[in-house]
């Protein structure tokens, strides 16, 4: 994208974004060229968020006044193929995206605060209904601004390989659809997923809902993942409208959480240690007109009937 297009300050529609390496030098945009396109609409892809400075750059683009933009797709590198990979589909394997960044920088403390900062600095718009963050290499993704987002309803977190936690999105309140994919050094999901602190939810005396509007998750490619657990009191409820769950690729989850009682197809690939069914397997819903599939559960040595569960035993 040549310098210039900030001037076109009634333009509509920018499909996408390429942002440029050498600061003032540069013959392409920088961030800040978007500062006062206030009228863009609909979709916007940004590619080589990498290149941006720092969160000074970052701000500069006044994402927040882009009231009209209601789908934003962040990428830290150039070489993701929109055609062969479509994220908004969950087609593709976060194992065949190639990444820019070279595996060390990648990992760097400097290239850690630089992402931390230029993220927590664009605050997204506050109309968007979808979120796409991609080769994120930040430690933290706790943004002051996600929690505001109350239009939300679609979000996509993938190969952000060096976040250790899950971001506070429990109360975003018409989320729909979550995808956390390529998340190598989170080992834990848990209450501050659902966005409680100090896991105190004893001040309240009204019954809490976590993810009220969830219909579909997403846990794929998650190498490190072990344990998913939420320390919770009776007046919780989490993700009471969830319908369709999968979760693949993560070889050392151990164990599921309970709020699934409720879901239609649980469909569960490469996951050799899970064992712990027990809390799940007989609340699964069994209707007569679908195709009945078993699995033997280790754990209890036996096998359920579950019209809806599809799941592979893991690849011996």
């Amino acid at each position: 994208m040549p310098k210039g297009i900030e001037r076109l300050v009634f333009l509509r529609t920018l499909s996408k974004l390429v942002v440029g390496g050498d600061g003032d030098n540069s013959q392409v945009c920088s961030l800040d060229c978007l500062k006062k396109l206030d009228y863009l609409r609909g979709s916007l892809v940004i590619k080589g968020m990498g290149n941006v400075i720092d969160g000074a750059e970052a701000k500069k683009a006044n994402l927040m006044s882009k009231k009209y933009l209601l789908d934003l797709q962040l990428y830290f590198s150039y070489d993701d193929d929109d055609d062969d990979d479509d994220i908004s589909e969950g087609e593709a394997s976060s194992s065949q995206c190639r990444l820019q960044i070279d595996e060390d920088e990648a990992s760097s403390t400097e290239v850690c605060r630089k992402h931390e900062s230029v993220v927590e600095a664009l605050h997204a718009p506050p109309n968007l209904e979808k979120l796409v963050l991609r080769g994120y290499r930040g430690i933290t993704m706790s943004f002051e601004w996600m929690g505001s987002l109350t239009q939300l309803r679609e979000l996509t977190l993938r190969d952000c390989i060096n976040c250790e936690h899950l971001p506070p999105l429990g109360k975003l309140p018409l989320l729909e659809r979550l995808q956390i994919i390529g998340m190598r050094s989170l080992k834990s999901v848990g209450n501050e997923f659902l966005g409680i602190k100090n896991n105190d939810t004893s001040s309240s005396s009204s019954s809490l809902i976590f993810f009220p509007k969830l219909e579909s998750l997403v846990f794929e490619n998650l190498e490190n993942w072990e344990d998913w657990e939420y320390k919770i009191t009776e007046k919780i409820e989490i993700m009471p409208c969830l319908y369709d769950c999968d979760i693949a690729e993560c070889p050392e989850l151990k164990a599921l959480p309970n709020h699934f009682l409720q879901v239609e197809r649980l469909n569960i690939d490469y996951c050799p240690v899970l064992k712990q069914w027990a809390n799940i397997y007989h609340h699964l819903p069994i209707t007569s007109d679908r195709e009945t599939t078993r699995r033997k559960i280790q754990a209890h040595a036996q096998t359920i009937r579950a019209a809806s569960l599809f799941a592979e035993a893991g690849r011996n």
